[in-house]
């Protein structure tokens, strides 16, 4: 079950209760969720309306997570952060994604870790290339994935 309303000062603010095995936004839950999530009106703070960011508080897990965003022309720019305040742990991520070539796109994920992926799609394909600092790129680790659907 979800409940969204729009706050004059807080935003759009939507609230989240599924059980062990429901669906929210078509994903099964893996455990049970009650969750807050705040999308973060940004434009009375920066005269800029390409700034985008929420916060979301998972009462069960712990975990709040903090999303900021940009977008400039064909450049999306992410922070994802994950704080899990029951164990006191963080984890960052950073995407920069790229659509000013027709048809194609680019994207780089990057973690607190220096580990991430480059993707590049194309129509129904995609090439994804993990990386890290310490190891590089593993060509063992590269995959050409396609993605197809049939009507049935």
């Amino acid at each position: 079950m979800r409940i969204s309303t729009n706050h004059e000062k807080l935003g759009d603010v939507s609230v989240t209760l599924a059980q062990k095995g429901s669906k929210v936004d078509g994903d099964t839950q893996g455990a049970d969720r009650a969750s807050v999530k705040l999308n973060l009106p940004m434009k009375d703070l920066i005269s800029n309306d390409d700034v985008t960011a929420s916060v979301e508080y998972d009462v069960p897990s712990q975990v709040a997570t903090v999303n900021l965003g940009y977008t400039s022309g064909d450049v999306n720019v992410g922070l994802k952060s994950n704080v899990n305040l029951d164990n006191q742990s963080a984890s960052h991520k950073a995407t920069v994604n790229y659509s000013g070539i027709e048809g194609v796109g680019v994207s780089v994920e990057v973690d607190q870790d220096v580990a991430g992926k480059l993707s590049v799609t194309k129509d129904k394909y995609e090439l994804r290339v993990p990386f890290s600092k310490d190891g590089g790129v593993n060509p063992d680790d590269v995959q050409l994935r396609m993605k197809w659907s049939q009507d049935l």
